[in-house]
């Protein structure tokens, strides 16, 4: 997310056998994801990277910031 707003370059739906198998839950395999950003257009300031996760339910969690990557 940036500023509140989900990025559009994240791909979900990857697959992670290994949390399938940590989990013992073979229907959480496709958990993975990742984000590939163009930053050249942001602003050259630091940002909060959080987690926000919806439910197929529709209700959503997300995390505290996990990272404060400065771009100069």
């Amino acid at each position: 997310m940036r500023d509140n707003r989900p990025l559009p370059q994240t791909r979900y739906g990857l697959m992670r056998n290994d949390v399938a198998e940590v989990f013992e839950i073979p229907a959480v395999a496709a958990s993975g994801w990742a984000v590939e950003a163009d930053l050249s257009g942001w602003a050259r300031r630091c940002y909060d990277i959080r987690l926000r996760m919806v439910r197929s339910t529709g209700s959503a969690w997300q995390s505290q910031p996990l990272a404060r990557p400065c771009l100069k």
